[in-house]
């Protein structure tokens, strides 16, 4: 079970650089819709949500478990 919880936390890392790659060339660009580039993040952060769901009962860290509250609150 170790593993999969290793298995989330580095699915979840690995989204979070895409995002943070995707942001610095969309940033680059000079003709940037901020509304498209905040939706896909937030489909992103959606995604990472319902991944850690889908391996339930098992927990990843305390950082990524409470923003996965504060999302759930929000988004239901």
């Amino acid at each position: 079970m170790r593993s999969q919880s290793n298995f989330t936390q580095t699915l979840v890392a690995g989204t979070l650089i895409l995002l943070q790659i995707s942001c610095s060339v969309v940033f680059e660009m000079t003709n940037v819709d901020v509304f498209f580039l905040f939706s896909v993040l937030a489909i992103e952060l959606l995604a990472a949500c319902q991944g850690i769901e889908f391996l339930r009962p098992l927990k990843t860290t305390e950082p990524l478990e409470a923003v996965h509250s504060l999302v759930r609150k929000v988004v239901k």
